[in-house]
């Protein structure tokens, strides 16, 4: 098929060579919506017409998501090209049609398509791990953590560490930090931990030699004093001034060492006197001049060298101050050194924590990767033969780490420097290597990308290949008034002279079709308060309800392109974008679009803790963990999930009995008060479900419980009544809190609501920890979009708007690390260590340069219209000021005022179902209903009883150690128990199965084990009156019955047996887990035995057992079964005709 007519494009030369030649490497910067995926599947289609085979290429993407879509755009691209259809995206690399030969060789990529890689660089750093285990130090059959259960692991360690930190007496500095102030030592262990936990390869280094600088402070004290003891003026302050700095020398001369913590400590905390510094620590500014001249007038000194004297002074009181802060700085550096090697060892006991667990985290991929391709050649050459052609997206969103794992693949070894760890001085090989990234789209900083790794290849490609490096820059996406803005806006703020990456203009592909696509400002007039200022909450009150009223204009009167079918149609709820830099108090949106009755999609918002369904569920947790908690369950009742008012609530209080001793006292509303006491129905039903859930917290799981707490309760179906069309963004919330509870299956319920809890306090107190991001519906509603940057990256909407950008940017708060030496910075009580500042100052530069382009992302995701919110008096650190916008050289939106507001999720629909009607539907299922009946033979089994080993009708059998079988004295005792029972059957199971002999020796030893196993768990008395002997002779006199001696070579225990029976209309399902079975030489099942610890059961007791092994025997279809009655000896037959 002939290609059609394409419009030809300003960037067609770079596309072409960016899709066909891939004999050689390339680093791509394809600016946004310049269709970079399909210029990469179009690369991989190319790859595979001209006979590279699938398994050798291997495309790697930021996201699962993304892998899935380049595999299926690969797979779609590959499909046409085979049927001579050229896709529009790649007639530029197929302008005269397919070939006979790239049609054939296409055909068989069809068949080995699934060979292709394509993942997360996480997912092919573990095909290359896993490929060879021992070289990457890693265990082969490893599982690999997400990072929630990661995080998890390092908290159970990091806590477990600092515990047995805190207990040791050993560590003199940690002791002494407690010792000299308590909160702010803590405090700055836990965040040196908090910061190791995100940055696992920080380093401590080279301890500094104090001494040094008190020589330099003592020198400069000693020349201050000098100078005015040698001075023929002599000004009072200033020689108080040296004597306050002699003091100090005299202070500092005490310290006889500066490896005592002791001494740091005081160093941090001496201070200057009020004449030297001012409140804040700083030099005063030294303006002593007139009384210098005061001072030289008796004396005759002339004014010249008067001026002189008083700078020569000045410059003396600098150096001295310059002396003690540098010593200051050198004792902080040195305690915070110091600190953090005691701290890293806990990364050494999460290494072993996770070799004996077998598992790995995300960190581990990428190190032990990099490591074994680092050390072993061979491996790199082989797995640079298997991947001979790696293809990259989204590269701007990688590190240092990631590159030196690609450019180790697919580079050369340097001639002159083999061993360098500059991976960019590798030479990529022609063909290895194709990079697609935009460095104005770097916005991941703080998931660990490094912006100055992607300049760093951009820069090894310049020096090698400079025409390698190539530019994409036709948009698809957004109609040219949008480009024009965004070029105009950016061009200079993201230039390489302002320390970004570059800027690189944004080419129109679509003329502006609709008369509405534009770039308009949307005013705000938010009211003040009473002292005429306008506060945050005012204005992002104001903003949202502006915001939400312009999306009910919108929706249904302004026209969009449909992207699919090109036509014009009216607005919809899904076409509108609210793209927010940061998640502060996105709640104003969400609440006011929802009263409007505009259904949202929150992927922005963390106001998980904020939402009522949760808070809840919190009530409920907190009321079943602790049923003393009057508050949750005062919340639980009051709230909208039961729904009780205040005046309930205080008649069912006043209606509880009184206490005797003092009976004027209201008794407190718990979940331990007598239910009878309870007039009102609902609440006393409540309180009853939730003391019969309360009983059942220690025998289940967190999610388990929480589960029947959701059924019991009816959660799903209120909250479906309550939201009505928009109850989909609750449901998944409530998921989403039943998979957080998964987390806890060990720890248990009250540990899930302590954490809970906590979260919930820290969200509404503004703390970071607590913002749990909502869950995400499945369905693709009609709805707004509430977004973060961050999670808008690579989406569009026909209209966007910016919102929150008069919110405040959030300052770098507390240590930070140094990502080229992976130094860690943080103040020691307040005290800076050396280089503090100016690598502070670089770190705030860089965030503020990424804020920057944060900026252009959200701009870049409208495609008709992009509107933005307006407000003249917005503060100068606000996120509106980060980017000129111009935003009053721009026009106002004008939406009409009688625009339909209505939306499909406020359409009420009538139940037209009649009584009549709803009864025959209900017949009809029900005769539709299938039923299943569940038997399972083993349950209702009850030994807690005592039984007694001797039965006055039969001797018992007992082994004399020799395995010969004698006869026991009568009367002896055994406590029976499930307990005893169950050891009995594990002990039966490991002698049929080989683990263990069947001698006194080998069973006494294995039984005492198994005690202490379980005493290790329970406290119950039960477990300390187990007698390893006796079970030992008990198993062994089993085991000599001659019918069980008998069939025993053909024994198999714990074998589960399933059947399914038809009875009538109802299915009879058989479950089970047979004791052991005696198989026929064919296979087929001969006996059954179960063996039950009973020494004196009832004959009711014995008819219920027969009835159990007739159940297997029908089963299994065995011909016979035997009740074995291990305590006693005895066998009772059971015949297949009792089970028909």
């Amino acid at each position: 098929m002939a290609p059609q007519k394409r419009q030809v494009m300003q960037d067609d030369s770079a596309r072409r060579r960016a899709i066909k030649d891939h004999k050689n490497s390339y680093l791509v910067e394809a600016a946004a919506g310049s269709g970079k995926t399909a210029v990469l599947a179009g690369r991989i289609a190319y790859m595979l017409a001209d006979g590279i085979r699938p398994r050798h290429i291997a495309a790697i993407t930021f996201t699962e998501f993304a892998a899935s879509e380049l595999f299926i755009r690969v797979r779609e691209y590959v499909d046409k090209l085979a049927s001579e259809e050229i896709p529009a995206e790649l007639q530029v690399a197929w302008p005269s049609g397919i070939s006979a030969k790239q049609r054939a060789n296409l055909s068989a990529a069809q068949e080995t398509i699934d060979d292709l890689v394509c993942t997360t660089i996480h997912g092919f750093c573990q095909r290359l791990s896993t490929a060879y285990p021992v070289e990457a130090n890693i265990d082969p059959g490893a599982t690999v953590l997400d990072n929630d259960q990661a995080d998890e692991a390092f908290a159970n360690v990091k806590n477990r560490w600092l515990r047995n930190l805190l207990d040791s007496p050993t560590n003199d500095l940690l002791e002494k930090l407690i010792q000299t102030d308590r909160i702010k030592a803590l405090t700055l262990l836990n965040e040196l931990l908090d910061a190791i936990t995100k940055h696992r390869n920080i380093r401590d280094q080279e301890l500094l030699n104090l001494d040094h600088y008190k020589r330099d402070l003592n020198d400069a004290i000693e020349a201050f004093s000098s100078l005015m003891a040698n001075s023929p003026v002599q000004e009072d302050e200033t020689i108080a001034m040296v004597r306050e700095y002699e003091t100090l020398s005299e202070y500092i001369e005490e310290i006889s060492s500066f490896d005592e913590p002791d001494e740091m400590l005081a160093i941090l905390e001496t201070q200057l006197s009020e004449q030297l510094v001012t409140s804040k620590g700083k030099l005063k500014a030294y303006q002593k001049l007139g009384k210098w001249r005061a001072a030289g007038r008796p004396v005759g000194i002339n004014a010249d060298e008067i001026n002189e004297l008083c700078d020569e002074a000045e410059e003396r009181n600098e150096l001295c101050y310059t002396a003690w802060q540098e010593l200051k700085h050198a004792a902080a550096t040195t305690i915070l050194n110091q600190l953090i090697s005691l701290c890293l060892p806990v990364v050494d006991e999460y290494q072993t924590h996770k070799r004996c667990m077998a598992v790995l985290d995300f960190d581990d991929l990428i190190l032990n990767t990099l490591e074994m391709l680092r050390k072993n050649v061979g491996v790199r050459n082989e797995l640079a033969k298997r991947f001979s052609h790696i293809l990259v997206d989204e590269f701007q969103d990688t590190d240092s780490n990631q590159s030196e794992i690609l450019w180790l693949l697919c580079g050369e070894t340097p001639t002159q420097k083999p061993q360098s760890k500059d991976w960019a001085k590798r030479r990529i090989k022609p063909g290895a290597l194709f990079l697609v990234g935009d460095p104005k789209q770097a916005i991941y900083r703080f998931r660990g990308a490094d912006i100055k790794a992607y300049e760093q290849a951009r820069n090894a490609f310049r020096e090698h290949e400079p025409a390698h490096v190539l530019s994409i820059g036709t948009n698809f996406r957004s109609f040219s008034p949008i480009l024009d803005y965004v070029n105009e806006i950016f061009e200079e703020e993201l230039s390489e002279s302002k320390g970004q990456p570059g800027f690189q203009k944004l080419l129109p592909f679509q003329a502006n079709v609709c008369k509405t696509t534009s770039v308009e400002a949307l005013d705000l007039h938010p009211k003040p308060n009473a002292k005429g200022k306008v506060d945050s909450a005012a204005l992002r009150a104001e903003e949202s309800n502006v915001v939400a009223e312009t999306c009910a204009r919108l929706i249904g009167s302004r026209k969009v392109r449909d992207p699919k079918s090109g036509t014009s149609r009216p607005c919809r709820a899904s076409d509108i974008g609210l793209l927010a830099p940061q998640g502060t108090d996105l709640w104003y949106y969400e609440d006011a679009l929802e009263k409007r009755g505009i259904a949202i999609d929150t992927q922005a918002g963390k106001n998980f803790y904020r939402r009522q369904e949760i808070k809840d569920l919190i009530a409920i947790v907190r009321v079943l963990s602790n049923p003393r908690d009057y508050l949750a369950l005062a919340a639980l009742l009051r709230g909208p999930l039961v729904g009780l008012t205040e005046e309930d609530l205080l008649d069912i209080v006043w209606s509880l009995p009184r206490h005797e001793s003092d009976p004027d006292r209201l008794p407190k509303l718990s979940l331990n008060i007598d239910v009878e006491h309870i007039e009102h129905d609902l609440a006393r039903d409540i309180i009853t479900k939730l003391q019969q859930l309360r009983m059942k917290i220690h025998s289940t799981t967190a999610h388990a419980l929480l589960s029947e707490v959701v059924d019991v309760f009816c959660v799903r179906a209120i909250l479906l009544k309550r939201h009505q069309n928009q109850a989909e963004r609750a449901l998944t919330n409530v998921d989403l809190f039943l998979g957080i509870a998964r987390r806890f299956a060990t720890q248990g319920l009250i540990a899930f609501s302590e954490t809970q809890s906590e979260a919930w306090e820290k969200a509404y107190s503004g703390a970071q920890a607590g913002k749990e991001k909502e869950g995400r519906p499945d369905s693709e509603e009609d709805a707004v979009a509430i977004y973060t940057v961050h999670s808008a990256k690579g989406l569009e909407w026909p209209i966007v708007i910016p919102i929150n950008m008069m919110s405040m940017k959030s300052r770098l708060q507390g240590g930070f690390v140094e990502r080229t030496s992976m130094t860690y910075y943080t103040k020691v009580f307040g005290k800076e260590p050396f280089e503090y500042e100016c690598k502070r100052k670089d770190e705030n530069d860089e965030i503020e340069r990424e804020r920057v382009r944060l900026c252009y992302v959200a701009v870049t995701r409208a495609r008709e219209t992009l509107i933005l919110p307006r407000y003249e008096q917005s503060r100068r650190d606000s996120w509106l000021k980060t980017v000129e916008l111009k935003l009053f050289d721009l026009p106002m939106l004008e939406v009409p005022e009688n625009s339909n507001t209505k939306t499909e999720q406020s359409t009420k629909t009538t139940n037209k179902q009649t009584k009549a009607g709803f009864k025959k539907e209900g017949e009809a299922i029900s005769a539709r209903q299938s039923h299943v009946k569940w038997i399972n033979p083993s349950r209702d089994e009850d030994t807690s009883q005592p039984i007694a080993l001797v039965d006055e009708n039969q001797s018992l059998l007992s082994n004399n150690g020799d395995n010969v079988i004698t006869q026991t004295d009568e009367g002896d005792l055994v406590q029976g128990s499930r307990v005893r029972g169950n050891v009995l059957h594990k002990l039966l199971e490991e002698v049929l199965t080989g683990e263990v002999a069947d001698t006194d020796k080998s069973l006494v030893a294995r039984a005492k084990q198994l005690k202490e196993t379980l005493k290790a768990f329970s406290d119950d008395d039960v477990v300390e009156e187990l007698e390893p002997k006796e079970l030992a002779e008990t198993v062994v006199r089993a085991l000599a019955i001659p019918e069980i001696a008998s069939l025993r070579p053909r024994l198999v225990p714990e074998l589960t047996v399933y059947t399914s029976d038809h009875n009538g209309e109802t299915e009879e399902l058989t479950y089970g887990v047979a004791d052991a079975i005696a198989f026929n030489d064919d296979g087929s099942p001969d006996v059954v035995v179960d063996w039950k610890s009973d020494v004196n059961p009832s004959s009711a007791t014995i008819q219920h057992y027969r009835k159990q092994v007739a159940e297997y025997l029908r089963a299994c279809g065995a011909n016979r079964g035997l009740v074995v009655l291990i305590s006693s000896g005895k066998t009772i037959d059971v015949q297949f005709a009792e089970a028909a």
